[in-house]
């Protein structure tokens, strides 16, 4: 990691910690595509499952076209609720969490043909105590060693999220997006 990209973060969390809060976030463009298209499979899903449902409602047996896809919802509908919890809390930590610099101290390619990077990081809170998390880099450029912005609720340090782990961004008041 240079001394810059170290500074150039630094100098982001000076900012953030002199915005008041809670801050203005805002979602990545980029996840707003991936929402869709995960919607749009949940959707047909659900609408494929209503309709075996339909069919089959005189039957007294239920048919592998309505288990199927009852199954894929459950599992897409899970997947979706746990996936909006973890960002809400994220949400929540980016607009009025306290704010420290992290380092990676982990990192893995996880997933068929390393599809995505877990990482976990630790931080020193403002008193001097270490903490660690994990996530998932989004950018999928963090590597050992590598800087990271860490957002944390001050009452309780371990519920914390690194700025390239969630789809979030912080805005400033002239517009500004704080770099993940």
């Amino acid at each position: 990691m240079s001394i810059r990209a170290i500074t150039n973060l630094e100098r982001q969390r000076s900012e953030l910690a002199l915005m008041t809060r809670p801050r203005t976030v805002s979602i990545a463009w980029e996840r707003l595509t991936w929402l869709f298209f995960f919607v749009c499979i949940w959707g047909f899903l659900l609408f494929a499952l209503w309709e075996n449902v339909a069919k089959s409602a005189s039957k007294t047996s239920l048919s592998s076209g309505t288990i199927i896809p009852g199954i894929a919802v459950t599992l897409l509908t899970w997947f979706l609720v746990q996936s909006v919890r973890e960002e809400r809390v994220a949400r929540q930590l980016l607009m009025t969490g306290d704010c420290a610099v992290g380092s990676v101290i982990l990192q893995e390619w996880k997933g068929r043909r390393g599809k995505y990077s877990e990482i976990s990081f630790e931080f020193k809170d403002e008193i001097g105590n270490r903490h660690h998390g994990t996530g998932i880099d989004s950018t999928r450029a963090r590597s050992v060693g590598t800087s990271v912005l860490v957002f944390y609720l001050h009452s309780n340090p371990s519920k914390n999220v690194a700025s390239c782990c969630t789809c979030w961004q912080v805005r400033a008041g002239d517009g500004y997006v704080f770099e993940p």
